[in-house]
């Protein structure tokens, strides 16, 4: 329209902003398994709805729904990626490798690191309702492939020459399965502690020291023959 001399252009609607925090791209599996992987890490636990995940990625919870019938689902599609790559790196490990103990070394320390790396996921990949239903197929044969390439490594081992005969691969990789399990738990839940102690004589206040090297070395020390 005209006013006067000036030409006024009509007025436009007022444009329509997006929420903030609003899920945008187009990975939404993607984004409510981080989301996910988030809370766990933060609550140190899963206590929490699929309404709560889908909240901190900013979708409705019926849009999770859509792709998570449930929230067991949900975790066990996250415990499943979670034992994925940790078999990936295993087999990276063992790639760059020399020799089996070698291959080991480098599993024992980096299981640690990815656990670290990973503490959502971690938390969940061995939570016992998951895997024992038999509801999830696909989450049962990532964890066992996972233990079962570590078998392979010992086996390997034991072929050589280079670790102890008289237990099987299977109950050998069990018993170190076990220990780094148990040390990178204690290590998440601030049990333990890696590094240097502060001044001063440690007490209950004070995690005790913690080294993985040498968590590693007592594994491996395990292999060997009893009487070597």
């Amino acid at each position: 329209m005209t006013d006067g001399n000036i030409n006024v252009p009509p007025e436009l609607p007022p444009t329509r902003r997006k929420a903030e925090g609003k899920f945008h791209h187009g990975d939404l599996p993607g984004a409510l398994l981080a989301a996910a992987s988030a809370l766990i890490a933060e609550r140190r636990s899963a206590e929490f709805s699929l309404r709560a995940v889908a909240e901190r990625v900013g979708v409705s919870h019926t849009a999770a729904y859509r792709h998570f019938a449930s929230k067991r689902d949900l975790l066990a599609e996250l415990a499943c990626r979670g034992f994925e790559r940790l078999h990936r790196e295993m087999l990276a490990d063992r790639a760059r490798a020399e020799a089996p103990e070698a291959a080991l070394r480098l599993m024992g320390m980096n299981y640690v690191s990815f656990a670290l790396a990973e503490p959502g996921a971690y938390r969940i990949m061995f939570h016992v309702d998951l895997c024992a239903t038999g509801a999830h197929p696909a989450l049962e044969k990532a964890a066992y492939d996972g233990f079962a390439e570590m078998v392979s490594v010992i086996a390997e081992g034991q072929a050589a020459g280079q670790f102890r005969q008289d237990r099987r691969p299977e109950e050998l990789a069990t018993a170190l399965w076990s220990a780094q399990h148990g040390y990178t738990s204690l290590l998440l839940d601030g049990q333990i502690a890696e590094g240097e102690l502060p001044p001063g004589i440690p007490g209950f206040t004070i995690a005790p020291p913690a080294d993985r090297a040498l968590m590693v070395q007592m594994m491996l020390a395990g292999l060997k023959e009893p009487n070597a």
